[in-house]
């Protein structure tokens, strides 16, 4: 995903019902951006993967750090489940 493109893609720390914090899920694409343009991501998926490393392990505190601090990046690479 390019950086320009990530900052139209709103990300939330993703908790389940039962209340473990297991990464972070697309809360919102902008209609017409490019990531929606292009199906990249959509809302509702989980990223599980922010550059290779496993947010489904960290805090949600954590793993929205690394998304964050991944937007200072040319490219950022994710993982997402559906």
């Amino acid at each position: 995903m390019d950086r320009r493109a990530s900052k139209t893609v709103d990300v939330q720390p993703y908790t389940t019902v039962n209340g473990k914090e297991i990464g972070l899920v697309v809360h919102n694409v902008e209609e017409g951006s490019y990531v929606d343009r292009v199906g990249e991501l959509q809302t509702a998926d989980r990223i599980t993967e922010v550059n290779g490393k496993d947010v489904t392990a960290l805090s949600n505190a954590d793993a929205l750090k690394l998304y964050k601090d991944a937007l200072q990046s040319d490219v950022i690479k994710v993982k997402r489940a559906r």
